[in-house]
């Protein structure tokens, strides 16, 4: 917890121009994910019916998401919890941490439409899939009430805020990204709803289908950030700083005490 509260600290102290950059360049990579899976998706749809073809090629998932988490750079739903420790220690204000939100989901959400503009429609050019493929993902995510797609953001904020957690305390590239791969192959085999690959889910459909509006793409953005940032937030960084309290309020006192020291040495 200690290592987390104080990795989540020097997030708040890089740059504006910084975060906007690392996260635009996660919002890029994470869709690497799609680009895969749906091009596995059109090839299977082929001899599969298109159930087990969509489930299949979800396993693909984890990809952009290894990509992200190894190179570090910052993916709102992997941030959101452990990003929220300072505050709930008191040790950095509420609204710096919704600017670095903000920041964050702003160049997730910049960079994945930028990737569904060019390379989604590369992809059609290079008839790896068609824009029917890209409409029956489309029908995959939003085809439920908005309640169902809430909860099921819920519950994938939280798988990532665990992945989260257990990635920062993993000690070699291997064990990340094994814990990335079932973490993030569970949420994309049940189908969860994760905001910035769904931006480009969503986006990509708006672009070349011929199923989704804007309106219903901005509905179920804001939906899956706040279901995300909920299941992050509540049932990761609120139970596990709980849980480590004691530790936090141990340090705070080490560090109240040797500025102390080091103030009766000044004078």
């Amino acid at each position: 917890m200690v290592e987390q509260v104080i990795h989540a600290k020097e997030t708040f102290e890089r740059s504006l121009g910084s975060l906007f950059t690392s996260a635009f360049t996660a919002g890029l990579e994470i869709g690497i994910s799609f680009f895969v899976i749906l091009s596995a998706f059109a090839l299977l749809n082929d001899v599969l019916p298109s159930r087990y073809a969509m489930v299949l090629s979800s396993l693909l998932y984890p990809i952009g998401f290894i990509i992200v988490v190894i190179g570090q750079s910052l993916l709102f739903t992997e941030q959101t919890s452990l990003l929220s420790l300072p505050v709930l220690n008191k040790i950095e204000p509420l609204h710096k941490l919704l600017r670095l939100w903000g920041i964050v989901i702003a160049g997730n959400i910049v960079g994945g439409c930028l990737f569904a503009a060019l390379i989604i429609g590369l992809g059609l050019h290079m008839h790896l899939f068609t824009d029917h493929a890209i409409d029956a993902y489309a029908e995959h995510i939003l085809g439920f009430e908005w309640w169902v797609i809430f909860g099921s953001a819920v519950l994938a904020g939280w798988m990532m805020g665990v992945a989260a957690w257990l990635v920062t305390s993993a000690r070699d590239t291997l064990s990340r990204i094994v814990l990335v791969s079932i973490i993030t192959g569970s949420i994309g085999f049940l189908g969860l709803h994760h905001s910035i690959v769904g931006n480009i889910e969503v986006f990509s459909a708006l672009l070349y289908g011929n199923t989704v509006s804007l309106w219903h793409y901005l509905i179920f953005l804001v939906v899956v950030l706040v279901g995300n940032t909920v299941g992050g937030v509540v049932f990761v960084a609120v139970l596990k700083n709980r849980t480590f309290l004691f530790e936090i309020e141990r340090v705070k006192e080490q560090a109240a005490e040797a500025r102390a020291e080091v103030d009766r040495r000044r004078f």
